[in-house]
C-alpha cells in the first residue's frame, strides 16, 4: 500500500516530463484563487493535474498530488517530516490551534502527532499527541520546557481510521482544548500560551534532548497550525485551506506552506532547504492514499 520516492528518469523524456511537471508544479501552488476556492473545485482541477501526471510517467511519487499521505512506519524506523523552527510557528500572541487528520494503527501507545517542544532551557512549544491510554492530548511547554497546561480527550482515538485531531489554547476563554473528530472538551488554564521555543517542528515523533521518540505507526495527512482558537465547542469537521491566520499547513502530497513561503518537494528525501523529509539517518515516509479532504 505503501511507496516510496521514485527515482528520476534522466533520459530526454524524462527530463522534458519533469520540466512539464515543475511548470504545473509552480502554477499550482502559486495560486492564490485555486488554494481558496471550493473543495469541490480543487478536487476536480487537482485530479486532473494527477490524471496528466500520471500519464506522464516518470514525476516522482512525492510530485503526483491529489489525495495522498505520509505512511510513518513506527519505532525503530526513525520516519520524520521535520520542519526549521520559523517565528510564524514558534510565537504566538495569544491563541493557537494544530489540527491534522490522523490514521493510527494502534492507539494506545504514546505517539507524537504534531511536535514542536523541548525538554531543556529555551524550550517552549506545543505538542499533539496520542496517549498510551488511546485518548488525544495538548500540551503546551513554558521556555524551561516544563508542561504549562495539559488536556487529553475524553473520546479515544479508533484503531485504523481516520479521523480529524485538534487542540490549542484560547487567549478570550483562558482555556486550553482538545477535540477529536469535532468531540470538544476544554479546561481553565489562563497562562496556557505556548512560549515561543526554537526547536524543530516534528511530524511523526517528538525531538528531545535524550533524542527522537514518541513515534507515530500510521498516516498523517492535512496539518494545519493557526494563530486563532479554530472551535470552541462541538463541531463537525470539515476540510480546510490557509487563510490569514494560517500560519503553516501540510498537505503533505504537494507543498507545505510555513507562513508566506512555499516548501515544494525536492529530488530524493530533501524538502528543498526549509525542511526535511526523513533526512540523514532518517527513513523517508511512504506515499498512501490520504484522507477525504485535500
Amino acid at each position: 500500500m505503501a511507496g516510496t520516492t521514485a527515482a528520476h528518469d534522466h533520459s530526454p523524456t524524462g527530463r522534458s516530463t519533469e520540466r512539464t511537471m515543475t511548470s504545473l508544479l509552480e502554477a499550482f501552488h502559486m495560486s492564490q484563487s485555486l488554494a481558496r476556492a471550493p473543495h469541490f473545485i480543487k478536487r476536480a482541477i487537482v485530479g486532473s493535474l494527477v490524471a496528466l501526471v500520471l500519464a506522464l510517467g516518470s514525476a516522482p511519487a512525492a510530485f503526483a498530488g491529489g489525495p495522498l499521505a505520509l505512511y510513518f512506519y513506527g519505532p525503530g524506523n526513525n520516519t520524520f517530516v521535520s520542519v526549521p523552527s520559523r517565528t510564524e510557528i514558534s510565537s504566538f500572541a495569544d491563541s493557537i490551534t494544530v489540527e491534522a487528520r490522523v490514521y493510527v494503527f494502534n492507539a494506545l501507545a504514546r505517539q507524537s502527532i504534531v511536535s514542536k517542544r523541548k525538554d531543556t532551557s529555551g524550550g517552549g512549544g506545543y505538542e499533539l499527541r496520542v496517549t498510551p491510554t488511546g485518548k488525544l492530548n495538548f500540551t503546551t511547554f513554558s521556555n524551561t520546557g516544563a508542561v504549562k497546561a495539559s488536556i487529553d480527550s475524553l473520546v479515544g482515538l479508533p484503531n485504523s481510521n481516520w479521523v480529524h485531531v485538534a487542540g490549542g489554547f484560547d487567549a478570550a476563554t483562558g482555556s486550553i482544548w482538545v477535540a477529536v473528530n469535532g468531540a470538544y472538551r476544554s479546561v481553565s488554564a489562563a497562562n496556557g500560551k505556548p512560549a515561543a521555543g526554537t526547536t524543530k517542528l516534528q511530524l511523526g515523533r517528538s525531538l528531545l534532548t535524550a533524542g527522537a521518540t514518541n513515534y507515530l505507526t500510521g498516516y498523517i495527512d492535512n496539518v494545519h497550525v493557526s494563530g486563532v482558537a479554530r472551535y470552541n465547542g462541538n463541531f463537525t469537521p470539515g476540510c480546510y485551506d490557509f487563510d490569514p491566520n494560517t500560519r503553516l499547513l501540510m498537505r503533505l502530497d504537494q507543498v507545505f506552506l510555513v507562513g508566506s513561503t512555499y516548501m515544494t518537494p525536492a529530488s530524493g528525501t530533501g524538502y528543498s532547504a526549509l525542511g526535511e523529509l526523513g533526512g540523514s539517518g532518517g527513513t523517508v515516509p511512504g506515499l498512501i492514499a490520504g484522507s477525504e479532504c485535500y
